[in-house]
């Protein structure tokens, strides 16, 4: 019993503690570059990773095929790169509705909910809808999910981004519309 009240107060010690956040951490996680000269490996290899690009200033996605990176030094999710290097970059395909679409199948996918910072269950029906729409859960959590501390201390400023985007795309829509006429 004891050993197990242990290995909880150990868990959450770690749920509530920044574990990201040693020293230098951010910088040299930050200035991380991807090396894509290696050879493949030889063995299937698909590890997902999140770095800083610095040339355009946002957090990208890079696939680990080769057996000589092992991904260390960069965000295991795009929440945390956004966090530490680029805290304002906007997530836009994350902030949309959920959209079902339309069509006559009824494919299980994931969208992500902002004002929650969870993924749920969506029931797509094939065409139309919006990018807020993943194949996988984890795929989902991965791009948009913010890290819970992180989410909880900045909800105000993100949910303020986030109106700000959607304010933004607004007025462009309008604009467009009122050229064509």
């Amino acid at each position: 019993m004891k050993c197990m009240l242990l290995v909880i107060l150990a868990a959450i010690q770690l749920l509530t503690s920044n574990a990201l956040s040693w020293p230098g951490m951010s910088k040299q996680f930050c200035e991380s570059v991807p090396n894509n000269t290696l050879p493949k490996c030889p063995q299937f290899r698909n590890l997902i990773r999140y770095f800083f690009n610095e040339t355009i200033k946002r957090c990208q996605e890079i696939r680990i095929t080769n057996c000589f990176e092992s991904g260390d030094y960069f965000f295991p999710s795009m929440g945390y790169c956004i966090q530490y290097c680029w805290p304002n970059q906007t997530r836009g395909k994350c902030w949309h509705e959920p959209n079902s679409g339309s069509g006559s199948q009824n494919l299980t996918r994931w969208y992500y909910n902002y004002k929650e910072n969870q993924c749920y269950l969506l029931l797509y029906h094939g065409k139309d809808g919006n990018r807020n729409n993943f194949l996988y859960r984890d795929e989902c959590i991965d791009t948009c999910r913010y890290p819970t501390l992180y989410f909880i201390e900045n909800k105000k400023e993100i949910l303020d981004l986030i109106a700000a985007y959607k304010k933004r795309k607004e007025e462009e829509k309008r604009k467009k519309l009122r050229t064509k006429l």
